[in-house]
């Protein structure tokens, strides 16, 4: 059986989190039907370009909100698997804090 795997990351850092990796993997079969159901989802609600959480105003949350419903109903079928990594950016609480190294993940959606 043949995978697809889509990845990205975003290297960003907040207080508790940093450094998201993501992967979605989807088997050959499914990818064709997956991708134009997507497609199609965006083009009904005129979004055209690449979907980015900062790029939402108020007017467009309910389109982006319709993409995302449809991708999970893909993961909620076992036809999307999804896979979260981060790293921890909380200090130590030892007279010298330093960011520490741990990665953590969300293994299954």
């Amino acid at each position: 059986m043949e995978y697809v795997i889509y990845c990205d990351e975003s290297i960003d850092t907040d207080i508790k989190y940093g450094d998201f990796f993501g992967g979605c993997i989807v088997r050959s079969s499914d990818i064709e039907p997956i991708v134009q159901a997507l497609e199609d989802c965006k083009i009904e609600n005129n979004l055209y370009s690449e979907i980015k959480w900062t790029k939402v105003t108020s007017n467009y949350l309910q389109k982006y909100q319709n993409v995302i419903r449809l991708f999970f109903s893909f993961v909620r079928e076992g036809k999307i698997k999804v896979r979260i990594v981060f790293q921890s950016m909380e200090t130590n609480t030892s007279p010298s804090p330093k960011k520490t190294n741990t990665l953590s993940s969300i293994t299954s959606f």
